[in-house]
């Protein structure tokens, strides 16, 4: 191992991750980064006082050394430990006292880095303390699950897992238990809500924020296109657990007018050419053309393509002049999973709880013109109640066809409401 502050939001890509505007934007976090060190080391060092002769000695930060083929915990030249560990490193956290995870053979624990004493007992297949940063919690691994325990070692309540992909910065990750997928969000050292997982993630790196929106947003090509070898995120899900993805989601090109977002960065094999994630699009009914930002908008540009696309008898696009190590034939995902007819709510079912939390009300949707909030607790539909019930059922009553109402009982700090909620189709942006 070695030392390192681990930074969750990082992410890697390939192909997709040199775009201008994320580009610059990650330069100046850098460069602010790099400033605020350079203040604060240039801070300290001026409060440090002037050390007398008689001054006491002051205590130095926690160091690795290597004696005989061992590593070891020091401070100020002394050992901390007894023991010497086949591999030992120093996590350091911003709102969490500095750790040290140690091997002994194939099993891993954790130190206390500033007095030494085990915080974790070498049981564990793997530690991972970068989870701290992201979600309060260090995940472990112990008889091939994946559970969490607190920053003292005291286990967390919450579920054991199969497998669990990367954390984003707001505390969402995809995991897998008994075969089914799960989407975990975790707050404040506590796991909020386990969701069922979407048929499709498609995922695009750069941020909406950041994106440039479409002048002309009609187009005959209109959507989101995934690679054909993933087509469904389970699909993509088993290829990533394969190592074949970077990350257990959909690489996806999205098709708005004369704008495309790419993402091909999750792929895993031959190193593919850095690209802008925000591309200019030309398209017709025979096919896709993809240039630089640079170029004027729209079909007028006669520049030469950066990504060219032929569009397939079955509605896919082919791409006919792309690098060997991006998938050549890219499927359009059926207009139902853009437009789902329901209320507009996001549901989870809380840990240890019955019922569905709503956890999130998309603006102006009919949930939210029938006075359905946020911090709702659903505890009947239709008469039925949801006690006993998965997120699929709940999820399944609450959708039907368009024009029919559904009724809800509500529980809003410790009120019984009942409102009557009309289903419509809601567009969802894939993203």
């Amino acid at each position: 191992m070695r030392s390192r502050k681990t930074n969750n939001a990082a992410r890697h890509h390939r192909c997709g991750k040199s775009s201008k505007v994320a580009g610059a934007l990650t330069v100046a976090l850098l460069l602010a980064q790099v400033l605020f060190t350079s203040q604060a080391f240039a801070a300290s060092e001026s409060t440090v006082p002037t050390e007398s002769p008689n001054a006491t000695t002051s205590t130095s930060a926690p160091e690795v050394i290597q004696r005989d083929g061992k590593y070891y915990l020091y401070q100020n030249g002394k050992p901390l430990t007894a023991t010497g560990y086949d591999d030992l490193e120093i996590e350091q956290h911003d709102n969490f006292p500095d750790l040290a995870e140690a091997r002994l053979g194939s099993e891993y624990g954790l130190l206390d880095a500033k007095t030494g004493k085990v915080v974790l007992p070498f049981v564990y297949q793997s530690v991972k303390t970068g989870t701290l940063d992201s979600i309060g919690l260090i995940q472990v691994r112990r008889d091939d699950r994946i559970s969490f325990v607190q920053g003292d070692g005291r286990p967390a309540k919450s579920p054991s897992y199969d497998a669990i992909g990367d954390f984003d910065e707001s505390g969402q990750a995809l995991a897998e238990r008994d075969g089914k997928l799960f989407v975990l969000t975790f707050g404040n050292g506590q796991l909020r809500g386990e969701d069922a997982a979407p048929r499709y993630l498609p995922s695009i790196v750069l941020p909406p924020g950041l994106r440039e929106r479409a002048t002309n947003p009609n187009g005959p090509l209109n959507g989101t296109y995934v690679a054909a070898p993933y087509p469904d995120l389970k699909t993509a899900w088993d290829a990533w657990r394969k190592g074949q993805l970077l990350e257990p989601a959909q690489p996806a090109v999205v098709v708005k007018g004369d704008i495309a977002y790419v993402s091909f960065g999750i792929l895993v094999g031959p190193q593919l050419p850095a690209m802008p994630n925000t591309l200019r699009a030309c398209q017709s009914e025979h096919g896709l053309v993809l240039r630089g930002m640079s170029e004027v908008r729209g079909c007028a540009s006669t520049a030469k393509p950066l990504l060219r696309f032929q569009r397939e008898a079955d509605g896919s696009l082919r791409c006919n002049d792309c690098d060997s190590g991006m998938p050549h034939k890219w499927l359009r995902l059926p207009a139902a999973t853009q437009s789902l007819v329901g209320i507009g709510v996001g549901i989870a079912r809380p840990v240890n709880d019955t019922g569905a939390l709503v956890r999130a009300v998309m603006p102006g949707a009919p949930a939210q013109l029938a006075g359905v909030k946020p911090g709702d607790r659903i505890t009947s539909i239709d008469g039925q109640s949801t006690a006993a019930m998965s997120l699929e059922q709940i999820t399944a009553l609450i959708r039907g066809q368009p024009s029919t109402t559904v009724t809800l009982g509500i529980e809003r700090e410790s009120r019984q409401l009942e409102l009557r909620v009309e289903r419509k189709a809601i567009v969802v942006e894939a993203d």
